[in-house]
């Protein structure tokens, strides 16, 4: 029993460590928002939730083999050097993250509309690196040409004698079904006091088609300090295409706005444009970003040895390399599927919504729905909801996900495999329904009693409790049907 206690304290602080202490050091890198700045903390170290997931795993396959461990003598000198070499490997991947021009110069890559942080670095797997869904927000409609524009303003610390180039990443969409860009729109971009025809860059792409478009600029139409960058687009027709450029809302500076002719500026606090200005980091930031990824890795393994102690790391290695590379592998794929799952929520969202409307014509609501805006929206007199990503169901299937298999593995020489992978199926489906009658008692309650009520004590909590209780009564009855029979002789 003192061995087991002994362990699972450190295994609570290693947690605590990986996924509060450290996400929260991070944060003071960045140089934004407090509120924003743990934001971007926790979304970027999801490996850390990756290695939790992995050790958690682990530790349940070969828990027979841990109680076979009986020295946990604490050895104060290994906990600070590998304590020391942690908070070195954090910092050397942390560091190339404190601001975002400087990481966008260095390897965001757009693929799919994500924003992939990590597609620069080495070993930065897709289904481990830090992407972010590009949002599509931050356009100039075609109805608005003579009275909106997009303005980011971007400092510089030094201007260099040589070319610069402004880069950003952007499409327009087809207003009229003729996959051209109309003749008479002109696009401007203005830096400062000058101005450049950039019309011919998007005329060049088909509709919809996500581009990184760079317009070289000499020094002299930059300044030291404050510069601002303005789109602008021009046209004598109406029913224009619209003009868009990329954002996205982990890095968010406040320095990008939606801005009218009389002044008036307003902005989706939780977005950025993805617009900035090339200048060349140093060689040592350079290195740093392309090993970023690497040192997350080694700062874990470091963190791990000083809390369990190099003997226990050691002792698993020896004893358990096998289930720790099943463990490690099988978690990754585990998440990484969970994250696939959550790219769908606009699939999701529509189907939600159908379900919705239907069961509020079946219980004698008379409803409203509209799947053609650009978020699904279903609802009744007095209450419309639209169905976005967190009402769509994924993060219940993903947690579902997550969960079950998780449950495989703990239970493996218990159960039969092909048993537990066909009840899967009508796990998800249930757990997929359980959102749809959220949401539809969310809409109920929102329009008969209060919607305050409904969009924030219930909207959120409802989604943990009924995943929770769901999971415990399917658990129950799934085992029964999964358990291996022993025969009686």
């Amino acid at each position: 029993m003192k061995i087991g206690k002994n362990f699972i304290w450190r295994f609570i602080i290693f947690i605590f460590l990986l996924l509060i202490a450290i996400s929260l050091w991070f944060a003071t890198f960045l140089n934004i928002h407090y509120v924003w700045a743990m934001r971007a903390s926790f979304f970027f170290l999801k490996i850390f939730k990756l290695a939790v997931i992995s050790c958690l795993l682990f530790f349940f396959i070969i828990w027979s083999k841990i109680k076979k461990f009986n020295d946990w003598k604490i050895n104060w000198k290994q906990i600070v050097i590998f304590s020391i070499l942690a908070l070195l490997c954090f910092f050397g991947s942390f560091y190339t993250q404190s601001d975002m021009s400087l990481i966008v110069s260095e390897g965001v890559k757009i693929k799919d509309s994500n924003l992939n942080f990590d597609g620069g670095r080495f070993l930065a797997f897709n289904i481990v690196s830090d992407t972010h869904l590009a949002l599509n927000k931050p356009f100039i409609s075609g109805n608005e040409y003579d009275s909106v524009f997009l303005k980011k303003t971007i400092y510089l610390e030094e201007l260099k004698n040589k070319e610069y180039f402004v880069k950003w990443h952007g499409f327009w969409r087809d207003a009229n079904g003729n996959n051209e860009l109309d003749e008479d729109i002109s696009i401007l971009l203005f830096v400062n006091n000058d101005s450049f025809d950039i019309t011919n860059k998007y005329s060049s792409l088909n509709s919809e088609e996500i581009f990184e478009f760079k317009l070289n600029i000499s020094n002299d139409a930059l300044l030291q300090g404050k510069n601002e960058l303005i789109l602008q687009v021009k046209s004598n027709k109406e029913n224009n295409d619209d003009i868009i450029i990329i954002s996205q809302n982990v890095y968010v500076e406040g320095n990008s706005f939606i801005t009218t002719d009389e002044g008036i500026n307003w902005q989706e606090k939780q977005e950025e444009f993805l617009w900035y200005v090339v200048t060349d980091n140093n060689a040592f930031f350079t290195l740093l970003f392309k090993l970023g990824f690497i040192f997350r890795i080694l700062g874990i393994i470091s963190l791990f040895i000083a809390v369990f102690g190099l003997k226990f790391s050691k002792f698993i290695i020896k004893n358990s390399y096998k289930e720790l590379f099943f463990s490690t592998i099988f978690a990754y794929w585990i998440y990484g599927f969970s994250e696939f799952i959550k790219t769908k929520w606009y699939f999701f969202s529509n189907i939600v919504a159908k379900a919705i409307f239907f069961l509020f014509k079946i219980t004698g609501f008379k409803a409203f729905i509209n799947l053609k805006a650009e978020i699904p929206r279903v609802g009744i007199q007095g209450f419309v909801a639209g169905v976005y990503d967190v009402c769509s169901g994924v993060e219940s299937i993903g947690f579902f996900t997550l969960a079950y298999f998780m449950l495989i593995v703990i239970h493996w020489n218990r159960i039969k495999i092909w048993k537990a992978l066909l009840l899967y199926i009508p796990g998800v489906v249930g757990i997929f329904m359980l959102n749809v009658l959220r949401v539809y008692i969310l809409i109920i309650l929102g329009a008969k009693w209060s919607s305050d009520f409904a969009l924030n004590a219930f909207h959120t909590n409802a989604s943990m409790v009924f995943s929770i209780i769901y999971f415990l009564l399917f658990l129950s009855l799934a085992l029964k049907f999964m358990e291996i029979k022993k025969k009686h002789k």
